[in-house]
Order: C-alpha cells, then sequence, then structure tokens
C-alpha cells in the first residue's frame, strides 16, 4: 500500500527551545511521508531569523513561513492548512511532542476505518506540570458526540489528526481569545462529522501557568468561556432539552468557580439569581451558592494548586 502525505502544521511565537524540541519529535516519527510547516507568527526579528537559520541547517525539507504581522495561533494555523498537500494534516503546538508513533497510529486507525463520516482522529497523552509532575489526557468520547464537546473540550490540536477537506468545509479555525480547537470540533460535530479515538498516549502536553498570581483564570477566558456557551447554543435545535439544560448547566458551574475566584462577586450573584429562576432545584445551584458562602476557602484552595502544580511555567499556551 502507498502511503499518503501527512502534513503536520506547528505555530509558533517567540519560542526556541521548546520549538526545537517539537520539531526533533518529528524527526524521530516512525511515519516519514511527512510535509512539515512552520508558520511563525511574527516571532522577534532576532529569534525569527535564529529560527529561520536552523531550519535550513538541520531541517532542510521543512516549510517555514514567517507572519508579517501577529495573527494568533487561529489564523496562522489556517493559514498552514492553505498551504497543506495532505489529506491528512496533524497539528502540533510549538511546545508539545509527539511520542515517535503517533502519526503512523492514528494514520494507520483513519485507513482501517473508512469511514466517510469520520473527520479526525485524536489520541491519550501525557500532561507535564512546571513543577515536574504529570498526569494522563484520557478523554474517550467517539462517535457523533455534540453533547459531550458542549461539555467541555475533548482534545486540544496536539492531539489530532485531522481530514484537510472537512477542516476547510467548516471554514477552519475560528480567531477567538480561547477554545480554538473547541470551536473546531463542535463545528465538525453539528455538521453531521464523527471523531475517534487511538486509546494510546501519543502526546506530551507541557501545561504552562498564565501568571504568577493566585490563579490561572483572568478575565479574558471567562469572555471566550460565554462566547463559546453562545456558540453551543447556536446548535442547541440539535440536542433534546434535557441535554440543554446539561450543558447550561455545566457552564454556569465553571463560570461561577472562575468569578468567584476573580472576585466578580456581582456578576456571580446574577448567575445564582439566573440560576433560582430557571433551575431550582439542582445541584449546580447548591454549589454555585457554597462557593459565594465560602469563597475565601474557595480561593484559597485555588492558590495553593496554583503554587503547587501550576506556577513555574515560563509562558503563557
Amino acid at each position: 500500500m502507498n502511503k499518503e502525505l501527512i502534513s503536520v502544521v506547528i505555530p509558533t511565537h517567540n519560542r526556541y527551545e521548546e520549538l526545537i524540541r517539537a520539531l526533533e519529535s518529528i524527526k524521530k516519527q516512525t511515519y516519514q511521508k511527512l510535509e512539515v510547516i512552520i508558520i511563525d507568527d511574527n516571532s522577534n526579528k532576532k529569534l525569527s531569523k535564529r529560527i529561520e537559520k536552523v531550519i535550513k541547517k538541520e531541517y532542510k525539507n521543512y516549510i517555514y513561513v514567517k507572519n508579517s504581522q501577529n495573527l494568533g495561533g487561529a489564523l496562522s494555523r489556517n493559514k498552514g492548512v492553505e498551504i497543506a498537500k495532505g489529506k491528512y494534516i496533524s497539528f502540533l503546538d510549538d511546545d508539545d511532542e509527539y511520542y515517535p508513533n503517533k502519526i503512523e497510529e492514528q494514520y494507520n486507525f483513519f485507513n482501517k476505518k473508512k469511514d466517510k463520516d469520520l473527520a479526525l482522529v485524536y489520541c491519550y497523552g501525557d500532561i507535564y506540570y512546571p513543577n515536574g509532575s504529570k498526569e494522563k489526557e484520557q478523554t474517550s468520547s467517539r462517535g457523533n458526540c455534540l453533547v459531550d464537546q458542549m461539555k467541555g473540550n475533548l482534545a486540544g490540536t496536539s492531539f489530532w489528526m485531522i481530514r484537510k477537506d472537512a477542516l476547510i468545509k467548516i471554514g477552519g479555525f475560528k480567531k477567538i481569545h480561547s477554545h480554538q480547537d473547541g470551536v473546531v470540533l463542535l463545528d465538525l460535530l453539528a455538521n453531521g462529522y464523527k471523531i475517534d479515538l487511538v486509546k494510546k498516549d501519543l502526546v506530551i502536553y507541557h501545561f504552562h501557568a498564565k501568571g504568577k498570581g493566585i490563579t490561572d483564570v483572568n478575565d479574558k477566558i471567562v469572555n471566550a468561556d460565554e462566547e463559546y456557551y453562545k456558540l453551543c447554543k447556536k446548535y442547541f435545535n440539535k440536542i433534546s432539552k434535557k441535554e440543554q439544560k446539561e450543558v447550561t448547566l455545566k457552564y454556569y458551574n465553571d463560570r461561577n468557580w472562575n468569578l468567584v475566584i476573580l472576585n466578580r462577586i456581582s456578576d456571580a450573584k446574577k448567575d445564582v439569581k439566573s440560576l433560582f429562576k430557571n433551575y431550582f432545584v439542582t445541584k449546580t445551584l447548591l454549589i454555585c451558592l457554597y462557593r459565594l458562602i465560602f469563597r475565601r476557602r474557595v480561593c484559597y484552595k485555588e492558590k495553593k494548586f496554583n503554587e503547587k502544580i501550576l506556577l513555574g511555567g515560563k509562558s503563557e499556551r
């Protein structure tokens, strides 16, 4: 069987050591018929020259493109997709790594399935935290699992292999502060595509703290969560009333935690009033009330988690 060309798209911005680590993990892939596309999202001039120089010397067959202005991860990935010649695309964040069999395992899975509705295959992986600890990433939803995706993102881009035609059909990545990967999955599933899973650890995901304060949460994340929920609501006609309620309560539960951590108490109280009005007898309402009443305890818990696990990351994802 003739192997097909697979495109690997790597957006990068102001990283060098991590990018080289990512590129080395591609070089070690057991599947070798690869087209590697590096989109430099307008890194600083000195670093860009350094990156371009090492690619020409050590990674001669890789494609290097520098954006003339900062476009962000979503539009940089779209630029890579436009260039890509492969039927399948495997994305890799510049600070993550592939295990050697990542691409081969997912490609073989696609070939064995032969399902015209299968658009994306993801995998398990290892999450590495700044303090040296690690845990497994093992989300296991399969098929047309639209409700699962609405409740929480099933897999980040580094865990994917996706059909290029399906990604183009849904309009590619949308420019949003957060949940760029989640919106792609949402759009795929809402348009009738399926996703599936290789139950093997194929990716190393390096987690970075976004700040040095008591929390990894910020107002932009809260706004992005709201924007994502509104996108989910656009597809509520595709799920049952019961499922709509489950998605809504999950959103309010997560939002409540973030608002309490950020000390946006007036907003948290407004949400609780809305829950009283629309979802009175629910566990979510009780949890949100508890957090409001004991918010000092909640903030202390978040601070300790941040100090123990999150702090120490060099930069934001």
